[in-house]
């Protein structure tokens, strides 16, 4: 485990055990960025440059790699919940069994969950 993930699992606990509402409010928004970052997996390669990304007069830095991180396939569970979303957005059912396949040959083209070897 990476020292920075070592940090962010550390950070989290004590966020965590905050209890004043002055500081529960900055820490919230803290704790969810951290919970967000330690869902994703741990990246292999480190960065070779970031940018600087402006949201609101926020500047948030992103990384840049070599090569795009290997992403692993969603999960059935947010394929269905992602058909759900379309379908209540186009105002029409689609056809469930076409869509999934569509959705999974997409992320193989994409190189999501094949193996290089």
């Amino acid at each position: 485990m990476s020292i920075e993930r070592e940090l962010l699992i550390r950070a989290k606990v004590l966020i965590e055990c905050l209890n004043t509402k002055p500081l529960q409010d900055q820490a919230d928004i803290i704790l969810s960025e951290i919970k967000e970052l330690l869902a994703q997996p741990e990246q292999d390669q480190e960065p070779v440059a970031w940018i600087i990304e402006t949201h609101d007069s926020i500047k948030e830095p992103i990384p840049l790699y070599l090569a795009p991180p290997k992403r692993e396939p969603l999960s059935d569970e947010e394929v269905i919940a992602k058909y759900r979303d379309i379908a209540l957005e186009l105002d029409n059912p689609l056809y469930v069994p076409s869509y999934y396949a569509g959705f999974r040959d997409a992320e193989k083209a994409h190189g999501i969950g094949v193996d290089d070897e």
